[in-house]
């Protein structure tokens, strides 16, 4: 292995281990690969080392917060720019790693004008490369990253699919022997994961799915790459299952994954990732949340203490897993309500924050985590100074989120439903007006474009509902459905979420009929739950409670009865709900218990983010 390809190893190590005599490592051998490159008067390998080099400089230097060398290391490459000649051969190289520097700057700052400049200098350096020259699919390459990133911070559809265009391009132009095709295809990959994250477009699953196995069929086992793409493959199929609920999606995820981990010997720095969220524990959290099976849950939990066995007491990444396993437990609490589960979610939680400095990026969001782990455990023991508790750790991390942060929005809406929380157990007036001031605010910060928009208005919706079933002010209850109808009109059919959406709105609807009588209302009420439930698939497990939710409506109609048989059919055989069902008996209603008194309890005010 020649010195400069070790250099870029150590390079990618160091980016997993954080450990700084690889680093070190790698900037020896770029110098080493530099300088026998100059001996030899080879001018296009020296600027490639110069380039790897400076690279490993840059990482250097953002680990340790140097922000004068990264600053320098930037400067250097635009003086470089700037002195050649228009007429340079190989200008479009110092510009395609100049984009590359910039975009890795961008990555770490969230600064725009990095990556609108790193957009800009790959554009350019696509305009003076040779037609075919090797370079140039690795600069479409790079400039389809660049526009994903650019998308992941502001969301613009134009965005991603220019970046998927230009990704196709690269890969087109790459033959299946050249060895960064599988590195091509795998970010292609993720650029379909990212648009489907974004539109819920079932092909780009299935895109995504089909371009990782072209390139784990490029890849042989002994590659460094070969658990990534495993890994990769299986999350892909766990989003797959998320949208048409096939468990056997969720079959294959862990099959990927299994084998990913299997490649790894115990000291790789990626094991106690693939172990975790990133990986297996999160396929199995899935598949608990669809099938409720216990030991799932608990292999999951098993997985995250793995890992932090795996990890020495000082890894820069023991933080962040022991935060995962603080959520697991949460998981589990919430479905079995054992307080030992919650307590442990918390110990872990409150462990990985102790292990932080104030200044560390990811610091905020645990601390969000921790705050929403305490509410949950306030709802069930109504101790009064979790909740207080979990108000000072929202206060105080969007206290430190700059205005334009991504994730301000989300921080004000988990600030207001802990003041909504504390507001439906104390009914302090000030609780809930806290808890509508941040979340209007929250969806004042949030583009229409932003996937998680309509969660913000169902919440809003979710506030303005309890402050009706307060007080009594119908003007909260027009409201509420005002918010449901908007977070309805930003989401499209293929979002999983607006069957809930709808639901909720049909519940809203029908508490207006209660005190207006406005027969329309439950036409409207209807129509929704009609709605949300064509657009359920059969498999969902929260289909047999929509079906049931809208026999409960119809029930209550006189003018719906043949509409009723059907949904008793339905619920007989999910299958096929027009098939013969004589003799069928309901056994809907317990002895003694009225519709009416079903229908009373249907209407109870639910949490719609639980």
């Amino acid at each position: 292995m020649c010195l400069g390809n070790f250099g870029n190893l150590v390079l990618r190590l160091f980016e997993h281990t954080k450990n700084t005599s690889h680093i070190e490592e790698a900037i020896i051998a770029h110098e080493g690969a530099l300088a026998l490159a100059l001996n030899a008067h080879r001018k296009y390998g020296s600027l490639r080392h110069s380039n790897d080099l400076q690279l490993s400089y840059l990482a250097q230097a953002e680990y340790f917060g140097n922000i004068l060398v990264i600053d320098q290391v930037l400067l250097t490459q635009r003086i470089a720019i700037l002195l050649l000649p228009k007429d340079h051969p190989y200008k479009f190289q110092y510009l395609s790693y100049f984009g590359r520097s910039l975009l890795r700057h961008f990555g770490r700052t969230m600064n725009p004008s990095y990556v609108e400049e790193a957009i800009a200098v790959h554009k350019q350096a696509l305009a003076l490369v040779f037609d075919r020259h090797s370079a140039e699919s690795r600069i479409l390459h790079d400039l389809g990253c660049s526009f994903l990133a650019r998308f992941e911070h502001f969301s613009d559809i134009l965005d991603i699919n220019q970046a998927l265009s230009a990704q196709q391009r690269a890969i087109e132009l790459t033959s299946d022997i050249h060895p960064d095709k599988p590195m091509y295809l795998g970010h292609f990959g993720r650029s379909f994961l990212r648009r489907f994250e974004h539109t819920r477009a079932a092909s780009d699953v299935e895109d995504a799915i089909d371009v990782h196995k072209q390139a784990l069929a490029l890849t042989p086992d002994t590659h460094p790459d070969k658990p990534m793409f495993l890994n990769d493959l299986g999350l892909f199929f766990l989003l797959r299952f998320e949208h048409l609920f096939d468990i056997h999606d969720v079959d294959q995820a862990l099959t990927a994954q299994r084998n990913a981990i299997a490649l790894l010997p115990d000291d790789h720095p990626d094991k106690p990732m693939y172990l975790c969220n990133s990986g297996r524990s999160e396929s199995l959290l899935r598949r608990f949340e669809h099938t409720r099976n216990p030991s799932d849950i608990k292999e999951a939990i098993v997985a995250h203490q793995q890992a932090l066995v795996l990890l020495p007491a000082a890894h820069p990444d023991r933080p962040r897993h022991l935060n995962d396993l603080g959520v697991s437990l949460l998981l589990r609490f919430e479905h079995f309500f054992d307080l030992l589960d919650i307590d442990q979610a918390l110990t872990a939680q409150r462990n990985a924050i102790a292990l932080l400095p104030d200044d560390h990026p990811d610091k905020l969001i645990y601390l969000s985590d921790l705050g929403r782990s305490l509410l949950r455990r306030f709802e069930h023991t109504r101790d009064e100074s979790d909740v207080e508790e979990a108000i000072v750790f929202h206060k105080q991390v969007l206290a430190f989120t700059p205005v334009m942060h991504p994730d301000k929005p989300r921080r004000l809406n988990d600030l207001g439903l802990s003041f909504l929380a504390r507001f439906k157990c104390f009914g302090d007036v000030f609780d809930i007006d806290q808890a509508l001031s941040a979340q209007r605010r929250a969806i004042e910060l949030t583009y229409d474009n932003r996937p998680d928009k309509p969660m913000l208005l169902i919440d809003l919706g979710l506030s303005l509902l309890s402050r009706f079933e307060r007080f009594g002010n119908i003007l909260d209850l027009d409201q509420t459905i005002s918010t449901q109808q908007e977070a309805i009109e930003l989401t499209q059919d293929s979002n999983l979420d607006k069957p809930m959406y709808l639901s909720s709105i049909g519940r809203s609807f029908l508490r207006r009929f209660e005190h207006t009588s406005n027969s329309s209302d439950v036409d409207h009420a209807i129509s929704a739950h009609r709605q949300a439930i064509s657009l359920t698939p059969d498999a969902h497990p929260d289909k047999p409670g929509l079906l049931n939710q809208l026999e409960i409506i119809l029930r209550s109609q006189t003018d719906h009865c043949s509409e009723l048989e059907i949904i008793l059919r339905s619920q007989t055989d999910p299958s096929d709900p027009y098939d013969d069902v004589e003799g069928y008996d309901t056994g809907l209603l317990s002895e003694g218990e009225s519709s009416d008194e079903s229908l009373d309890e249907y209407f109870g005010v639910q949490s719609f983010t639980d």
